[in-house]
């Protein structure tokens, strides 16, 4: 699900510019509270445009070359878990393995002049 820069909700098979829809509970961009429920809200087309603000993709599998700029740097991970139990399921740890060695540590600069740098979890 995708939004154009006014942050209106992108849908398929509609044309590229603002139209207002019936929507029911058979489609998506609206959650019908009730059976039978409808309601028109303002919708824009999900055809790609420069007035797209956020695309979301993910991607699924890497081919045999890197893309430029997307897969061919890797970027270390900035923040980590804290609790002992996210920890254990992101790194697929066990009860009896040494936490301490998995936590995602950055390191900080200090403002002040001729401070040391520090980490912080």
């Amino acid at each position: 699900m995708s939004n154009d820069k006014q942050a209106f909700p992108l849908k398929q098979h509609v044309l590229p510019y603002r139209v207002r829809l019936r929507l029911g509970d058979d489609h998506l961009c609206y959650r019908t509270r009730r059976a039978g429920e409808g309601k028109r809200k303002s919708l824009s087309g999900s055809i790609v445009g420069p007035d797209i603000a956020v695309r979301s993709l993910v991607i699924v599998k890497q081919g045999e070359d890197a893309i430029p700029g997307l897969t061919d740097n890797v970027l270390p991970k900035r923040l980590g878990h804290k609790r002992a139990t996210k920890i254990r399921n992101f790194f697929n740890l066990g009860k009896e393995d040494n936490l301490r060695e998995y936590i995602v540590r950055r390191e900080v600069k200090s403002a002040k002049e001729g401070a040391n740098p520090y980490t912080k979890a």
